[in-house]
């Protein structure tokens, strides 16, 4: 070991004062004794404001970037030989090492809350080929030892004024880029190989700028743990749902969230294994914009107590945008039973993998049994018509048809200014209106009925349930909607059957539904569902 940097322009982000980075350089120095040169690295104006600073290290480490001051190219070398004198000649006799300097090649739209690049300091492919060019020269001409910045685009580095994934002589794959040709070799095959995919959790921890984030419907976040290698996820009983998070970046609310362009990717993978055998968990993706309501299409896997590797393509999620994504993984959990998941190398590659084949559900097919079940399908999103007028409880406990809970429904009745009526809609995706592309929905050609149990506080109450219908470029199969007669209920549990038999339900996103009428529910209405489910 010839050297150590303690720091990294701990002084240009206030990381620290700086009597406190001398005392730290002075304990490594301490720790190393006087065999390892000791620096640390800062930006030029630091070094200048700062000069007692020099008198801890054994040589000054100094970042200049001609760019961040707003200088155009034709003027950038001199500007950086005059600051780079400036340091040698306050710090004269003491070694000067120019730590970093670079120009960028591109420039993206700024992140939420970022801000443009300078304006008369232009990124480009020619100006970068400039710079280094034009750099390199002086630094041999000058005898100046030197790091430049960098070698690789780091896609991660997406709040730098639209710059910070653009800094590399080679792009993200390891490519050269194609306006430095004349004076740096290609990357080897080597490098091109294994640049090729993307870590984000390989080890004991994620890659940067890869976040960890877990909750639960109660809040939850005490249930994972690394162990070298592998990922922990031990989803705690008694929850409703959960799901653990691969965030670019430190979670933040919408609007303001950061994202990593994936879209040079074709696929990802990950190890999985469960607990026990037949597990289920949902996997996916989420941009930057999509909000949180569970509303992302996931990908239900089934899994088993040994390692399996689940490859999805990217363009299984039709609705996410690649280009920023803020979720890059994550593994959704539903139901009240504790469960235990491992997970591993988990990596984006430029692979074009099969996508999963989704033939027809087997029978029977739940929608409801209890609530937050694992074995539920399709969630009552859609609301319609007086929204404001509809309460609904999942977990209802009083009186329930069979197991421990069913769904009370409890429409107002007429809304001043209303439509006058109310539904809603059991969606897969939920809030899916069939604007969503992808494996959305289910095949349910195998089924011939629909049954439910139904049940009204008072008798009175007057519904009309339905299946399918819902339109849009991605509907369902099923139109129009399937519908009972408008049912006047008993406060007895009564079954109801939708036949089926001989109706096109091989893309169901619309698996049930209820509507209730102003006028015929003048009162309002409460009632209860459960076991809604579909048969062969």
């Amino acid at each position: 070991m010839r050297s150590v940097i303690v720091g990294n322009e701990v002084l240009l982000r206030g990381d620290l004062p700086v009597n406190q980075l001398i005392q730290d350089i002075g304990k490594v120095r301490a720790a190393l004794g006087h065999t390892v040169a000791i620096s640390t690295a800062d930006d030029f104006k630091r070094w200048l404001a700062h000069p007692e600073l020099a008198k801890a290290v054994d040589f000054v480490t100094v970042h200049i970037y001609p760019f961040w001051l707003n200088v155009p190219i034709g003027s950038a070398i001199q500007r950086l030989s005059d600051d780079y004198g400036l340091v040698a000649r306050r710090f004269a006799g003491k070694p000067i090492v120019l730590g970093e300097t670079g120009w960028p090649s591109a420039a993206d739209t700024p992140s939420p809350g970022d801000t443009p690049p300078p304006g008369a300091a232009i990124p480009s492919p020619q100006n970068q080929a400039r710079y280094f060019h034009e750099f390199v020269t002086w630094a041999a001409q000058h005898r100046v030892p030197y790091f430049y910045f960098d070698a690789f685009d780091e896609s991660w580095k997406t709040s730098e004024h639209g710059v910070g994934t653009h800094w590399g002589l080679y792009d993200q794959g390891g490519h050269l880029k194609p306006a430095l040709a004349r004076w740096l070799p290609p990357a080897s095959p080597l490098t091109t190989g294994e640049r090729s995919y993307r870590d984000v959790f390989v080890g004991t921890r994620p890659e940067t700028p890869f976040n960890l984030v877990i909750d639960t419907s109660a809040h939850q976040r005490h249930w994972l743990t690394a162990s070298p290698g592998v990922l922990t996820m031990a989803y705690p009983a008694g929850q409703q749902f959960g799901a653990m998070f691969v965030t670019a970046g430190k979670p933040v609310p919408p609007g303001h969230r950061p994202s990593i362009d994936l879209s040079r990717y074709r696929s990802f993978s990950v190890d999985l294994r469960a607990g026990a055998e037949g597990q289920r968990v949902w996997l996916g993706i989420k941009d930057r914009s999509q909000p949180d309501n569970g509303g992302e299409l996931t990908i239900e896997e089934t899994l088993s107590t040994r390692w399996t590797t689940v490859a999805l393509p990217l363009s299984l999620f039709a609705n996410v945008d690649p280009r920023h994504l803020y979720v890059v993984f994550e593994v959704v959990f539903q139901g009240t039973a504790a469960e235990t998941v491992q997970m591993r190398n988990l990596r984006y590659s430029p692979a074009t993998v099969p996508a999963p084949v989704f033939g027809p559900a087997p029978m029977p097919f739940a929608v409801y049994t209890d609530g937050y079940d694992p074995g539920n399908h399709y969630v009552p999103s859609g609301y319609m018509g007086d929204t404001g007028a509809i309460t609904m409880n999942q977990t209802w406990t009083h009186d329930p048809h069979h197991g421990k809970t069913c769904i009370q429904v409890k429409y107002g009745g007429p809304v001043p200014g209303g439509v006058g009526w109310a539904g809603v809609y059991w969606q897969s995706p939920p809030d899916n209106w069939g604007t969503v592309p992808g494996p959305t929905g289910y095949d349910l050609s195998r089924a011939t009925r629909l049954t439910f149990w139904v049940r009204g506080q008072t008798g009175t109450e007057r519904i009309q349930f339905l299946v399918g219908g819902i339109t849009g470029r991605h509907g369902d199969s099923l139109q129009p909607a399937v519908k009972t007669q408008v049912l006047t209920l008993s406060t007895a549990w009564q079954q109801v059957t939708i036949p089926l038999a001989g109706m096109d339900l091989t893309h169901i996103i619309g698996g049930f539904g209820w509507v209730a009428s102003a006028q015929d529910n003048s009162h309002g209405a409460i009632f209860y569902l459960d076991d809604i489910g579909y048969s062969a």
